[in-house]
């Protein structure tokens, strides 16, 4: 498997922590729950456990705040 590849040689040139993203959670949970380095999962809810946390974004405000910048620029989308 690649990611595990990917994974061993941060490992092995002893990085200080991971940020990843991955559409594969159960398997890279696996793999990523015994390292003994921080890990953070981006976009994706996990529990907090051990060295793993996460960090995510609410996708519908993002958005409604893009939507609403772009309107008081004045695009209406009729350009």
């Amino acid at each position: 498997m690649q990611e595990e590849k990917f994974l061993n040689v941060l490992k092995s040139r002893m990085v200080d922590g991971i940020i990843y993203v991955s559409s594969d959670y159960a398997t890279s949970n696996k793999l990523l729950a015994d390292l003994s380095i921080p890990v953070v999962f981006i976009d994706r809810k996990i529990e907090k456990s051990g060295n793993m946390g996460s960090v995510q974004i609410d996708n519908y405000q993002a958005m409604k705040e893009v939507a609403e910048y772009i309107s008081k620029k004045g695009c209406n989308g009729s350009d």
